[in-house]
């Protein structure tokens, strides 16, 4: 019998049911016996998985996934662009589709050496990451990705139409969630709408391009290890990437307010957001006068997801109690969607 936590007998159960299979598919490694879920998104479970002298990541779908969740697709992902490109991705393994090994289709991954920045992050591994450095080197690789051919990721819809398609994709996903009405958020979607621009470029675009889903290289000479949580990846337009990273830079008080739990700092300031822009812009060659548009359009996005976790809450959903602050945390990021469209937000 196991005992101990539920996230215990969780992994306990997960090394059992996986040991065979690995001793057989990777017969490289020597015998699995450990296994550990690590914290992070909630869209996949990811667990450290190991042996003697070797570790790797194991990412499944979340319980009650639909069945149109296309799990694999992270998998062919980090395929195509650790085979074609020299954006930092983690090294993929094996991918496996039948769910009768540990009851969900899983994909195993290199572990990567390196620091996530995060709100929880140890003092002493934040001091090693100096904050011009780090945001110069996020928006060096975004802009690397920027000239990724969206042909390199694995097809999932046409590709004109893109920001049409995020705007009707996030008020449907409103439309579904939400509690209550929220002023904001409509007044955010009707500008989003009147004024939304023209793509200029198609490219391979992340999906969830944030401080916290970069890997970086600690002490000595800076680097980014490893990009994370390619889910969401698509070909589109690359400024929404862009927009997504500076909504949620962190340099002062009110950012920390606005942004909350995802209010993240380096061991020293970050730059201001125009600067990185500037830099972003002679990099890639994109006209950026519509980025306030790319920055309001991710508080809309943030305040449709994060609607839904609080509805789930709401419903009786109690494994993350924190969900409860969601209520007031949704008004205050399409506040800062507004603030960002208003160009109130400094860019």
């Amino acid at each position: 019998m196991t005992t101990g936590s539920p996230a215990a007998a969780d992994a306990a159960e997960l090394v059992e049911r996986l040991r065979p299979f690995v001793a057989e598919a990777l017969p490289e490694l020597s015998s699995l016996s450990s296994a550990r879920r690590l914290t992070g998104g909630l869209s996949c479970l990811t667990y450290l998985v190991g042996g003697d002298g070797w570790e790797a990541i194991l990412r499944r779908p979340p319980r009650g996934a639909p069945p149109q969740h296309d799990f694999a697709r992270e998998f062919r992902v980090l395929e195509r662009m650790s085979s074609a490109t020299s954006i930092p991705v983690p090294r993929p393994l094996l991918l496996w589709e039948d769910p009768s090994v540990i009851g969900a289709p899983f994909f195993l991954m290199d572990r990567v050496e390196g620091v996530v920045l995060g709100r929880d992050t140890a003092p002493a591994l934040r001091a090693q990451l100096d904050g011009a450095q780090v945001g110069t080197l996020l928006v060096e690789v975004l802009a690397d990705l920027a000239r990724v051919p969206p042909e390199v990721l694995p097809s999932r819809k046409a590709e004109s139409g893109y920001l049409e398609r995020q705007l009707g994709l996030f008020r449907r996903l409103w439309d579904a969630n939400k509690t209550r009405e929220v002023p904001e958020v409509e007044e955010l979607a009707a500008w989003l709408e009147s004024h939304r621009p023209t793509t200029q470029r198609l490219s391979a675009v992340h999906g969830d391009f944030k401080i916290d889903n970069v890997m970086f290289v600690p002490g000595g000479e800076p680097g980014i290890a490893a990009i994370l949580d390619w889910e969401l990846a698509a070909a589109g337009d690359p400024l929404v990437d862009l927009g997504w990273l500076l909504f949620f830079l962190t340099l002062d008080a009110q950012d920390e307010l606005e942004l909350g739990d995802h209010a993240i700092r380096a061991g020293t300031a970050f730059p201001a957001r125009g600067e990185l822009a500037d830099r972003y812009a002679s990099r890639t060659g994109l006209d950026l006068a519509e980025l306030p548009w790319y920055v309001a359009l991710s508080g809309f996005k943030l305040a449709a997801i994060m609607e839904g976790s609080y509805r789930r809450y709401l419903e009786g959903d109690r494994d993350y109690p924190q969900f409860a602050a969601l209520e007031h945390a949704v008004v205050r990021w399409a506040r800062r969607g507004l603030r960002a469209a208003r160009s109130e937000l400094a860019l």
